[in-house]
């Protein structure tokens, strides 16, 4: 589905908290806090597409929660030490 081509990446987000001067652990909250939210606009069109059956809704879903998921492995990746 094309809601996927509409989301930002990760990595770009990364870029700009690094050019930002974040430091990693509040680039990791950043995210922790980014995965929170999409993650609860992702319930509410899951609960939208139960309730009236609107395939975009399911659409919607499928495409936060796959941001969700990219922003808290982002999360864990924000603060591993380069080696």
């Amino acid at each position: 589905m094309g809601y996927q081509e509409l989301l930002p990446v990760a990595d770009y987000v990364a870029d700009r908290l690094n050019k930002a001067g974040l430091t990693r652990e509040q680039q990791q909250v950043t995210f922790e806090a980014f995965a929170h939210l999409i993650s609860e606009y992702a319930d509410f069109y899951s609960n939208e597409y139960e309730r009236v059956g609107e395939k975009q809704d399911l659409g919607a879903h499928e495409a936060l929660t796959e941001l969700s998921q990219m922003f808290e492995s982002e999360a864990r990746y924000s603060t591993a030490k380069e080696g």
